[in-house]
């Protein structure tokens, strides 16, 4: 493989822009290819030998002029002195006096040849490429190539010091014939375009020294912080373990670990960290904001009598294990972070060293070694020790706090990786089930428009509703898998954006088992229901129920069977979602929160399903009509956007964005169009108030949201772009016509809602249904471009490791200054931590970023 796909395919992609631009020193590399073979230059011009080669040839103005080119003229020199003279000449020895040569010469040699070419010809200049100097004075084991003796020129030894010497034409630039000891001089013999290929070597190389050593100079100071949070936990435990004696510090209450489960557990906001960086693009408050929010719950020991060592009252063991959670948590991404900058290092060195192999193929001179010494060697990217002392370090805190001194079980667990398994099975047993389904989904739908079936099933609508009610979050979970896969392909690293565990996160292959199966299941209930209604006793409507059912033991199973820890986390972070805790509100809940927004049709009408089984299926339509019962539908309906609502109020005040709250307005208006509609299907669906409020409303909501997707959830439509009404970076640059078909397509279904308007034609059940499969494939084509923004924001900051909030506040306490200014000292600040000091028992919480910045400071003025 090519090391510029290599570095492509192995680059961390939030680092993008700080890696090395191996592409463009490459396309240098190839100017000065041309330029050489445009002069008459190439590889082939230079001999083999390691000290000097060289060839004769005629400038592209006198070449036109001159006869056909002969094969290059040899110049050698004898190898051993004429036993006439005794004489030893050559680069270093005295040349003899001319009478002295020709006496030397045998008496019978042939005449001479014709001239090769003609005077004008070898009276051009020459220069003389050479790659070495010999180091001796004495020139050995060199032969006579001449026309006058066939058989000298058949027996010639080659030489060992040089290698068929020889001269080539060079317009105006002169090879120096000494070996270069520093870049000074070799920049001297080089042409501005070689020179050049050094200057953007150069830029290069700063630029990388520079990113490496801010994030190294960030790891030093994390460091120190986990340091003095292990510290504090120490404390802690000693605390707890005087508070409670007989409880074993590594199992937790139970009902503490349902609570945290269940996202009952109370936690406070952590303080905004200043400066916290932001990314640049337009955000909807959609961007993960580092806002830290820790879990320490009131004290509920505050009355528990004092002990020795401690200075406050004493920690509930929740907070202490949600403190060492956190910490756990804290250490695992900081070495995560290590890691990721060692190959960083790794793989920008490995970019050098080929870059400056490649110019040297192609110039044919020594520059490595000396590059590699004067620039590369003293930066501080080229020296791993600091970093391996920090990841020792690391490993050693860990194996000592958390791992009871296994040193080695700490390294596994420090470096654990996703998995690399193949999923040739996963694959197949997908596309089975789909292979299964598809078949029976169209013979069922062919039967149900079957006049007999229509007779044996009187509500065969209703049922057909309420199919058509599960099918649609079957489907749209199939298709998240789709998103996954174009994800994975562009490198949109979702396994970071969503916080998702690397050692049990599925691959798109993986995902895509659980809902293909149970898409399978429902098409069988389906076909069951109206292929088999007059065979099988059982009631076709008792198939829907039989399945949800069936679909839920599936999701909730304890088994090790698809993949239960996706599972678990697809379901805790609904029940989160569903909380209305002060919890902070993270990517993957915002955007699984956005994901419901587009079920509103599988929510709005879980009403109706329930009434249909409450009613036995008699007369369905009549018995659930909406009329007075209208407020369940409407409240099940806008229960995503008052999520989303209740979600961008708390990132607004955690944050004090007021992006945050313009995005809460979007949720708003579709609260509102929502009790504009219900309200006008509540008064009997006429040219009314209502339908005009409803479309005012509508309207309002549809440019409300559609101006929001394209402006702040893509970042599109931003001026200067070097594709119009798109943005400077895209991901899917390959794809650019499906940008430009999303704006369009999303548009135009966000006003969908305009198709409600006409009385003929389709009935408003089946428009509802079509409108729904609509606003689930806009759902997912917003789901490629939304993870794709949120993808260059965190490259914007180069965000690859998640911030972990921190269980201790450490306050910078001065000591006194002395008076006496004879002294002129000043004693040095001492940090103390709050968790033992809060009257109201809870345990401030600060990212790693704010804590860096404090250890920093101290730090200073230490």
């Amino acid at each position: 493989m090519k090391f510029a796909r290599y570095l492509e395919d192995t680059q961390i992609t939030e680092w993008k822009k700080a890696y090395i631009d191996y592409r463009g020193l490459k396309k240098c590399i190839s100017q000065i290819r041309k330029a050489r073979s445009q002069t008459g230059i190439d590889a082939n011009s230079f001999g083999s030998s390691p000290l000097f080669a060289g060839r004769v040839q005629g400038s592209p103005e006198t070449q036109a002029h001159a006869h056909p080119s002969p094969p290059p003229r040899t110049i050698t020199i004898p190898d051993q002195p004429t036993p006439s003279t005794g004489r030893k000449y050559g680069s270093t020895g005295r040349t003899p006096p001319l009478s002295s040569r020709i006496a030397a010469m045998p008496p019978d040699l042939p005449p001479l040849p014709a001239p090769a070419m003609d005077i004008e010809t070898a009276n051009r200049p020459m220069t003389l490429s050479v790659r070495t100097m010999p180091s001796n004075s004495a020139l050995n084991d060199t032969a006579l190539s001449s026309s006058r003796d066939s058989s000298v020129r058949g027996s010639r030894q080659r030489p060992r010091l040089f290698s068929s010497f020889t001269l080539r034409r060079r317009p105006s630039t002169m090879r120096s014939a000494v070996k270069p000891t520093s870049l000074s001089e070799l920049y001297l013999v080089l042409t501005p375009l070689e020179r050049q290929f050094f200057h953007l070597l150069d830029a290069e190389l700063d630029k990388v020294e520079k990113f490496y050593r801010e994030r190294e100079a960030e790891a030093l100071t994390r460091i120190g912080v986990l340091k003095e949070q292990l510290r504090e936990l120490r404390e802690h435990r000693k605390v707890f373990h005087a508070a409670r004696p007989h409880d074993i510090v590594n199992i937790p209450d139970i009902p503490s670990r349902v609570r945290h489960f269940m996202g009952l557990a109370e936690s406070a906001p952590a303080p905004k960290a200043a400066g916290d960086a932001h990314s640049s693009r337009p955000s909807n408050g959609s961007q993960d904001q580092p806002e830290a929010a820790g879990r320490g719950g009131k004290a509920k020991d505050a009355h528990r009598p004092e002990t020795s060592g401690s200075a406050g009252p004493k920690r509930d063991p929740e907070e202490y294990h949600h403190a060492k959670k956190n910490l756990k948590k804290a250490v695992l991404e900081f070495h995560r972070g290590l890691e990721l900058l060692n190959n960083y290092r790794i793989l920008n060195l490995t970019g050098f060293r080929k870059a400056i192999k490649k110019w040297e193929k192609t110039t044919r001179l020594t520059a490595q070694q000396l590059y590699q010494q004067e620039k590369i060697e003293p930066c501080h990217i080229a020296n791993e020790t600091s970093l391996r002392e920090i990841t020792a370090d690391v490993e050693d805190l860990y194996a000592n706090r958390f791992e009871g001194g296994d040193r080695k079980k700490a390294r596994d667990r420090l470096r654990a990786t996703m998995r690399s398994d193949t999923h040739h099975f996963s694959t197949f047993r997908s596309g089975l089930y789909i292979g299964l389904a598809l078949p029976v989904l169209a013979s069922g739908l062919y039967d149900s428009f079957k006049a007999e079936t229509r007779k044996q099933i009187p509500q065969y609508g209703a049922l057909l509703y309420v199919y058509g009610t599960l099918l649609i979050p079957v489907v749209f979970a199939m298709l998240i898998g789709l998103n996954i896969v174009v994800w994975s392909r562009a490198r949109i690293n979702y396994i970071f954006i969503f916080e998702l565990d690397m050692r049990s996160a599925v691959d798109a292959r993986e995902y895509l088992e659980l809902p293909s199966f149970l898409f399978m299941t429902l098409c069988y209930a389906f076909w069951i229901s109206f292929s088999y209604a007059s065979t099988i006793a059982i009631s076709p409507t008792t198939w829907p129920l039989a399945w949800v059912i069936f679909a839920i033991t599936v999701i909730v199973n304890p088994l090790p069977i698809f993949f239960p820890s996706s599972r678990w986390w697809f379901i805790r972070s609904t029940w989160k979602l569903f909380l209305f805790t002060r919890r902070r509100v993270e990517v993957r809940y915002f955007w699984m929160g956005d994901q419901w927004c587009s079920l509103t049709f599988t929510l709005s009408n879980l009403y109706f399903v329930g009434c249909a089984y409450q009613a036995k299926w008699e007369n369905v339509w009549n018995t659930c009509n909406l009329g007075w019962r209208w407020g369940l539908p409407f409240f099940l309906t806008s229960l995503p956007s008052i999520i989303r609502l209740i979600q961008c109020i708390k990132r607004w005040a955690d944050s004090g964005l007021r992006i945050h709250l313009i995005n809460g307005g979007k949720y708003t208006s579709s609260i509102v169009a929502y009790v504009a509609y219900y309200m006008w299907r509540h008064n009997g669906s006429q040219r009314d108030h209502y339908f005009i409020i409803w479309c005012m409303f509508a309207t309002i909501n549809s440019i409300y949201t559609s101006s929001w997707d394209l402006t702040m959830d893509w970042s599109l439509l931003r001026p200067h772009a070097k594709y119009k009404f798109l943005r400077a970076e895209l991901v899917y640059s390959r794809w650019v016509p499906a940008y430009y078909f999303a704006i369009v397509s999303n548009v135009l279904i966000r006003f969908i809602w305009v198709w409600y308007i006409p009385s003929g034609g389709l009935s408003s059940t089946l428009r509802a249904f079509i409108f729904a499969m609509l606003e689930m494939i806009r759902r997912v084509q917003w789901n490629f471009l939304r993870l794709e923004n949120e993808h260059l924001g965190n490259a914007d900051q180069y965000r690859v490791t998640r911030e972990i909030p921190l269980p201790y506040r450490l306050e910078d306490h001065d000591r006194d200054v002395d008076s006496d200014e004879d002294k002129g000292s000043t004693k040095r600040p001492r940090r103390r931590s709050t968790w033992r000091k809060k009257d109201d028992g809870q345990s401030p919480r600060m990212s790693l970023v704010e804590a860096g910045r404090r250890h920093s400071q101290v730090g200073r003025s230490e």
